[in-house]
C-alpha cells in the first residue's frame, strides 16, 4: 500500500498532521513552512534531537519511515514540560523526542492507512546530535517528502521515507486476534 501513496498528494494533511501534533504536545501554536522557504540558520548550539521509525504495511510488507528531527533548544524544551524539570537530562531528550516521534508516527499511519489493522508502528528510535539517515532504501524508492513547522523559534521536520527497511528497529510482537478472543 505504501507503494501506491503520493506523498505529494497528501502533503497538506501531513502539513496540518504537523502542526497538530506539535500544538498538542508542546502547548504551543506552530506555523506551518511552506515548501522552498527557508529561516535563516539556527543559533542553537545544542545537537539535534531525531526519532525515527517505521511504519509496515501487513497487506504487500511494504514500510514507510517516518523522522522527526527537532533543534536542541526545542528537545530540552519539550523534555522539560513532558517530564516536569528545568533541566532535564539526556536520557530525557531522548525520551521525549522518542514519544514525539511515536505520536507522529501514530498519526501518519491512522492518516495513510485507517484504522483498519492492517499496518503496524515500530518502537521509536532517538539519537542526539545527528540526523539519522534511513536504513537500506531501494534506488528506485521515491524520494523522501519532508513538511516543517516553526514553534517556540525553531523548526521541527517531520519526513517521511518510502520503502524504508527498518530491518534496525525494533518491533512490537504481533498479537492476532484469534488470540484476543480467549480473553476475558
Amino acid at each position: 500500500m505504501t507503494d501506491h501513496i503520493d506523498l505529494e498528494e497528501v502533503r497538506p494533511d501531513l502539513e496540518t498532521l504537523l502542526g497538530d501534533v506539535l500544538r498538542s504536545v508542546l502547548e504551543e501554536e506552530s506555523e506551518v513552512l511552506p515548501e522552498g522557504v527557508d529561516l535563516p540558520p539556527s543559533d542553537d548550539e545544542a545537537p539535534p534531537a531525531v526519532a525515527l521509525l517505521a511504519i509496515a504495511d501487513d497487506v504487500d510488507g511494504s514500510r514507510l519511515g517516518v523522522r522527526v528531527v527537532v533543534p536542541g533548544r526545542l528537545a530540552h524544551t519539550l523534555a522539560a514540560r513532558m517530564f516536569g524539570t528545568d533541566e532535564p537530562e539526556t536520557a530525557d531528550l531522548l525520551d521525549a523526542v522518542g514519544e514525539l516521534g511515536n505520536i507522529a508516527g501514530g498519526n501518519v499511519k491512522a492518516l495513510l492507512f485507517g484504522t483498519a489493522g492492517s499496518a503496524r508502528l515500530s518502537l521509536p528510535s532517538a539519537i542526539l546530535g545527528a540526523v539519522v539517515a534511513p536504513t537500506a532504501v531501494p534506488a528506485e524508492a521515491p524520494a523522501p517528502m519532508s513538511v516543517r513547522a516553526f514553534v517556540l523559534d525553531d523548526v521541527a521536520e517531520l519526513t517521511l521515507i518510502p520503502q524504508m527497511s527498518g530491518e534496525d528497529l525494533m518491533w512490537p510482537p504481533v498479537v492476532r486476534s484469534e488470540v484476543l478472543e480467549g480473553q476475558p
